[in-house]
């Protein structure tokens, strides 16, 4: 009887995890959402696809780094979240899309850079959170619902540019927070935006992953 008892438990489990699974895939498919971004510098890339993205925390601890962030909003993600209470550097930051402000800043490196495009389905993890802007920002809200979705600015995010909507710099800055780490296996495509990166990134990939020349995912 109780054997039984525990099988209907685990079964009525697996059904909840599958329905909120298929809800949340419909809730993805709903706002366009095909990946998630995280914009880093070539040289990076034989490490990441040694041990995965880490966040900045632990990648600073192991790992001898070309940093691109900018060094004043750094300063400013040592605040921890309103939901978990985890410092943002506690976090690995991928974006809802890669032609941003923090992108354009660094225009003049276009060609050192790679977007790694990360697996939608990192937004399903109970543990990670998101945010209608950039998330060092005081005016920036965080979830952990997919249905607070809709609380980003889809207009601003899919436009070509930000510069026509009201807090657009920020806006456009929406982030996908994924604690300590991201697996390799969770990097889908690499994009680059010319031939110099592309020949460098597929030596580094060993063609494992899908290298692309994507020029119009950057500034």
């Amino acid at each position: 009887m109780l054997a039984m008892r525990l099988t209907s438990v685990a079964t009525e489990r697996a059904t909840t995890g599958n329905t909120q699974n298929h809800e949340g895939i419909e809730l993805l498919n709903h706002y366009g959402i095909s990946y998630l971004y995280h914009i880093t510098h070539i040289n990076n890339l034989p490490s990441i696809l040694a041990s995965g993205l880490l966040s900045h925390s632990l990648a600073h601890q192991q790992c001898d780094l070309t940093d691109i962030s900018d060094l004043e909003v750094n300063a400013r993600r040592t605040l921890k979240d309103p939901i978990f209470r985890r410092h943002l550097h506690e976090y690995v930051p991928t974006y809802f899309t890669p032609r941003n402000p923090m992108s354009y800043l660094r225009r003049e490196l276009a060609n050192e850079l790679v977007i790694l495009k990360l697996n939608r389905e990192l937004l399903l993890q109970a543990d990670s959170l998101f945010t209608d802007g950039n998330a060092a920002c005081c005016q920036t809200h965080f979830f952990n619902n997919l249905n607070a979705l809709d609380q980003l600015d889809w207009d601003c995010l899919n436009s070509r540019y930000w510069n026509d909507y009201i807090g657009g710099k920020r806006k456009r800055c929406a982030e996908m927070l994924i604690p300590n780490s991201i697996k390799t296996q969770n990097i889908m495509q690499i994009a680059v935006n010319g031939s110099s990166t592309l020949r460098t990134a597929l030596q580094s990939t060993g063609k494992s992953i899908s290298v692309v020349l994507q020029p119009e995912l950057f500034f």
